[in-house]
């Protein structure tokens, strides 16, 4: 058997074959036997149609608020000549891909009619279009600003389309993402939060911004590393940006640490200021205090040394009824800014300081060997 289909042929008795182009075809069979050859043609034999069309179709935006303006394209499977838009609000169109604008607040069927060589078909998308029940999100941070270390609540106040939210958070910059409704966040720096929620069938996007004010920063002065227990004047410790308190043993809000009423060993003293924007940022140091007891006569008095003239312009007297050893000028932040040893009874001290109160640190000793260390206030002007 030798079958001629027009563009294909079959060496079976009894073959199928898939004509894939639509047309009229001649079919001829040749046959060879015993008694020798014949064939037989049958002319137009098979005729091929085109296929019904299957309707299909898209929009750019199903759901929105009125007017609400839809981009329909034509996705139709197959040889189409005609289309026909029926929009569900009374109106048509026989464009392919027509623009339609909703000003109605519904819930919209949309029905498209192909016609092509093949014949006729419909497809139709109940409540494609709504305009009535949207989705809509309220996006905020609570507090919007915030200091570098605190916390934020980012919110997401869903409302409209099904009732069932999820939610899907991103930022700017990057790194951080969450499902969570409301989440909490601690940005090193002011970010963007961006929230998708998404009710199955709608998407909206919104967002909000957390700024974030910097920590002061906090220097702290020439603090002394060591004091003794007593005998010791009081330190005015001092740090940048000024303005803030003081806190720890000993030391005042101001900052005046007493050596003398501060525990032995290693005390902590905190400085904590607050900027204009209400940021607090808090710096830290420890001052040693040591036990001085064993080098101190307790009855020492400071009668035992005389200082003149007090007030003075940094020239004065040191005069004593007991020997003058070593002879230490301290400011007020424990700073021993001048030093010597004398080993006699009447000093004259001349220096160059600065206007401010100062303390002369003398040690002095009887006739027996007997030691002590005198404090006196003197006044620069």
């Amino acid at each position: 058997w030798e079958w001629d289909f027009e563009g294909g042929w079959s060496g079976l008795e009894n073959p199928t074959y898939l004509f894939s182009s639509p047309g009229t075809y001649t079919i001829t069979l040749t046959v060879t036997g015993p008694g020798g050859t014949d064939t037989e043609t049958k002319v137009d034999y098979i005729t091929v149609t085109e296929p019904v069309p299957e309707p299909d179709f898209t929009a750019d935006q199903t759901y929105g608020a009125v007017p609400l303006t839809v981009n329909f394209s034509d996705m139709t499977n197959g040889t189409t000549d005609t289309w026909l838009w029926d929009f569900g609000d009374g109106e048509t169109s026989t464009d392919q891909n027509p623009e339609h604008i909703y000003t109605d607040e519904d819930y919209f069927d949309v029905t498209l009619t192909v016609t092509g060589p093949g014949g006729t078909n419909t497809i139709t998308k109940d409540d494609f279009i709504n305009t009535l029940n949207l989705l809509s999100a309220e996006v905020t941070a609570i507090p919007e600003t915030i200091c570098f270390g605190e916390t934020s609540q980012l919110n997401a106040d869903a409302s409209g389309g099904s009732g069932t939210y999820t939610y899907s958070w991103t930022s700017d910059p990057e790194g951080f993402s969450s499902d969570i409704q409301n989440p909490v966040v601690t940005p090193d720096e002011t970010t963007i939060y961006m929230v998708e929620v998404s009710d199955g069938e709608q998407i909206v996007n919104g967002e909000t911004t957390i700024f974030v004010n910097p920590l002061p920063e906090i220097t702290l002065g020439d603090w002394p590393e060591e004091l003794c227990n007593q005998q010791e004047p009081p330190v005015q410790l001092t740090a940048t940006p000024d303005g803030g308190i003081y806190s720890g043993t000993a030391v005042t809000e101001d900052g005046i640490f007493s050596a003398e009423e501060a525990p032995l060993g290693w005390n902590v003293i905190s400085y904590t200021y607050t900027d204009e924007n209400g940021c607090e940022n808090t710096v830290t140091d420890s001052i040693f205090i040591d036990n001085c007891v064993g080098i101190f006569n307790e009855n020492a008095t400071d009668a035992s040394l005389n200082i003149y003239p007090n007030p003075n312009t940094g020239r004065f007297t040191l005069a004593s009824d007991l020997l003058i050893g070593k002879v230490e000028l301290v400011n007020q932040m424990g700073q021993i800014i001048y030093v010597n040893v004398f080993n006699t009874y009447n000093i004259v001290i001349d220096t160059d300081i600065e206007r401010g109160v100062y303390f002369v640190r003398a040690t002095v000793s009887d006739k027996t060997g007997n030691t002590s260390v005198v404090y006196k206030k003197i006044l620069v002007n």
